[in-house]
């Protein structure tokens, strides 16, 4: 009986400190909140294959894909 009882305990406390190690690690950076107003935002749909020189560009299913 008291076997049963030391493994259960065992057990248990290889369980939350399992969870506290896991919670630790996997805690959720608390960022601010960015309050500023954005003034633009650009966008390049060019890869490294497409070239100006070259007349290659994307198509406009990749740049669906992009958005």
């Amino acid at each position: 009986m008291i076997r049963k009882f030391v493994i259960l305990l065992t057990l248990t406390l290889l369980l939350a400190v399992n969870f506290s190690i896991w919670s630790y690690v996997n805690n959720p950076l608390q960022v601010q909140s960015w309050t500023k107003t954005t003034m633009g935002v650009t966008y390049d749909p060019l890869r490294k294959q497409d070239t100006q020189t070259s007349n290659t560009f994307p198509s406009a299913q990749e740049i669906e894909n992009d958005f």
